[in-house]
């Protein structure tokens, strides 16, 4: 990706530095999300050395149980795995401290739900329309909409926040499988904040610091640390993030494109494959093939007796068929019982 590909770049320009680099990979062969030609792109552009694992539904099997006691929480997708097989490969090269991309999509605007903000945003400035920003995302098809209920969120900021608020709670309260005495208990203790400024650096401010980046550090800090590595992230060093933050939103996203400013500066060091990518992908691996594994599916079952035990599902959740889904699917419900169950493998 953009931002791994980048700190490679970067360490390429200081020659004493560049002289054999090893890097690491997780790669998937034959699914749709697997990254190896942008991996081999690189690798050869820079003479990298290359080392790769394909993480497999035995490697779920055979390291679910030890993956779970090392993060000592639920985590919410298999990309966790695949990214503690990574480092366990650093490890078997001897390979102590790595850089990693992490950070760049928060302060710099990469993931698509950000474009609706910079909108609002511009919206908000009567700007919108004459930007060309609409128009220009969805020729690099970008599936982002724009609409009714944006305008309201440009306008009236502090009603949004209300309502967005009350409906991420909502939602999460009503799931059905959750049983009427968890969704009492969690009522009480429930919360979601929002971006306390209503544009786009407010919201890149609380991903990175409240609700988002926290999260995806502790995975890697606990994958890192189960295989005694150290993970060092160049885009979260504290000048960068500082300068960002005062940059206006046009830097982050301009034309259409996301990350625009890293985009722009790495156009001329970077093969353009790489620099102009659209597709974002979240280091994701196939994991609603690994689900459909009988083993699998009896570890999703047995995980749901647990939690029915716990009395935070409802009985009935044994009779409904399990679903697949992918990484970052908002309905992988089954893969979260699976994990959120690990808490009880005492």
């Amino acid at each position: 990706g953009l931002d791994s590909s980048s700190v490679v770049a970067a360490i390429f320009q200081n020659q004493a530095l560049s002289k054999n680099q090893k890097t690491f990979s997780a790669v998937f062969p034959g699914f749709e999300k697997d990254e190896s030609r942008y991996i081999k792109t690189v690798v050869n552009k820079f003479k990298l050395s290359n080392f790769q694992i394909t993480p497999t539904t035995d490697s779920l099997i055979n390291d679910f149980e030890k993956l779970c006691y090392h993060q000592e929480e639920p985590f919410g997708s298999a990309s966790i795995m695949a990214q503690y097989k990574v480092y366990g490969l650093a490890k078997q090269h001897n390979i102590k401290v790595l850089l990693d991309g992490q950070g760049a999509d928060e302060i710099l605007a990469g993931y698509p739900k950000y474009y609706k903000w910079y909108w609002q945003e511009l919206f908000r400035k009567l700007k919108l329309f004459r930007s060309g920003e609409l128009k220009a995302a969805h020729q690099l098809g970008i599936n982002e909409k724009f609409g009714f209920k944006n305008a309201i969120a440009a306008w009236f900021p502090d009603f949004a926040s209300i309502v967005l608020e009350r409906q991420y709670l909502l939602n999460a309260l009503r799931q059905p499988d959750l049983s009427k005495e968890f969704v009492q208990l969690q009522s009480k203790e429930a919360y979601y904040t929002t971006p306390a400024h209503y544009n786009l650096n407010g919201v890149l401010r609380f991903n990175t610091f409240t609700h988002g980046l926290e999260e995806l550090l502790r995975y890697a800090d606990r994958n890192s640390m189960a295989h005694g590595r150290e993970v060092r992230l160049p885009f979260l060093s504290h000048e960068l993030v500082e300068f960002l933050f005062a940059l206006p939103s046009k830097f982050k996203i301009r034309k259409g494109r996301t990350k625009w400013l890293l985009r722009e500066s790495m156009k001329e060091k970077l093969p353009a494959e790489i620099v102009w990518r659209t597709d974002k992908v979240g280091f994701e691996p196939p994991q609603k093939k690994w689900m459909q594994h009988s083993v699998v599916q009896q570890m999703i079952q047995d995980a749901k007796a647990k939690l029915v035990e716990q009395r935070i599902l409802k009985p009935e959740v044994l009779n409904k068929k399990i679903q697949p889904h992918d990484a970052h699917a908002a309905e992988s419900f089954d893969w979260r019982y699976l994990s959120a169950a690990s808490l009880f493998n005492k």
